[in-house]
């Protein structure tokens, strides 16, 4: 691991905030979050964007960003977002940690208001906020508390102050199910956090976050959030269904990292919802080799569905994939309308 665009001196100034930008081969979206941090009106931060072995001009780009709060840390390879989070983690200075992911970008005030809610409400630990989430995959902008309205209702929560309201219970039985806080670009927490979980995984690359949050929570972090939009998430092109071939393996990698948690913390109520969540991640997985026409892979995703039982939801998602990926597409469409 190497550093660059550090200025002498500069590290060993105690600052309040540490920001966390990991990146990888996003040379033309880098600069917009890095100038969204450091445009923030709130000064006491250092920024350290950890480049993930990028291969494009990430480098280049960072080096000619003049500020002395920048601090870069570059991977000779890629070693995964992960790793990537775990360095800027073990890197940071700041009492305070937040993140943000390179294609995202804070919107002015941001930091203050995050940082004024944990100075405020001292049993928090985790705060999060509501994000517009700019999909270009579906041509959609909504609001990410939108899309996870099931979820915010599976939770006991309190308020706190104006547009401020603590999670006193479900976090960590929600999380499993669908991940409510949707984008790290959101969260600020205080470095007791990990003093006391534990950093990110190293060896997960993908829902490294989930886990994270998952961890804390089952540790006995208090959560809190906003409704105030204070992130503009970002999903680039790409085809939906081989972002999902791509990231069930990585989850269900993550569900077996909380299990071990939950079973070393003597959690055994955790378990079952841990289960329904591999069996749900097995069934979206058969749905997307499906959609692709990829009929052997569907099959033997099927198989692996069955050891948590038989469901009509798999049965529909292999019929889908054995009737081929025009009948998925229609399917999707009906559902969605």
């Amino acid at each position: 691991m190497s550093q660059a665009g550090v200025k002498p001196g500069v590290a060993s100034v105690p600052v309040s905030v540490s920001v966390i930008i990991p990146t990888y081969n996003r040379a033309h979206d880098v600069p917009r979050a890095v100038a969204s941090v450091l445009s923030q009106d709130f000064a006491d931060l250092e920024l350290l964007v950890v480049d993930d072995g990028s291969e494009d001009d990430t480098r280049e780009v960072l080096a000619r960003i003049s500020d002395p709060r920048l601090r870069c840390v570059r991977f000779e390879r890629n070693r995964g977002i992960g790793a990537a989070r775990h360095a800027g983690v073990a890197e940071s200075r700041g009492d305070l940690v937040a993140f943000l992911d390179s294609d995202d970008v804070w919107k002015p005030g941001k930091l203050a208001k995050v940082v004024g809610a944990l100075e405020r409400y001292p049993q928090v630990d985790l705060v999060f906020s509501d994000h517009e989430d700019v999909n270009y995959l579906r041509g959609t902008r909504e609001r990410g508390f939108q899309m996870v309205a099931n979820e915010f209702g599976r939770l006991s929560v309190s308020p706190l102050g104006p547009d401020w309201w603590a999670i006193d219970g479900g976090a960590a039985e929600t999380l499993v199910q669908r991940n409510f806080i949707s984008t790290s670009s959101t969260v600020a927490l205080r470095r007791s956090v990990f003093a006391r979980a534990g950093n990110f995984r190293e060896d997960l690359s993908g829902p490294e976050d989930l886990e994270m949050w998952w961890r804390a929570a089952v540790l006995g972090m208090r959560f809190a959030y906003t409704t105030e939009v204070l992130v503009e998430r970002h999903k680039g092109s790409g085809s939906i269904t081989a972002e999902m071939r791509r990231f069930a393996p990585r989850r269900l990698k993550a569900l077996e990292v909380c299990e071990e948690t939950a079973r070393r913390e003597g959690r055994a109520d955790l378990l079952p919802g841990l289960r329904r969540a591999k069996a749900d991640t097995w069934s979206s997985l058969i749905e997307a080799c499906a959609a692709e026409g990829r009929r052997g892979e569907a099959w033997a995703a099927f198989r692996e569905r069955l050891r948590y039982g038989l469901s009509g939801e798999a049965v529909r998602c292999l019929a889908m994939g054995l009737a081929g990926p025009r009948v998925v597409g229609l399917a999707r469409r009906v559902r969605r309308r």
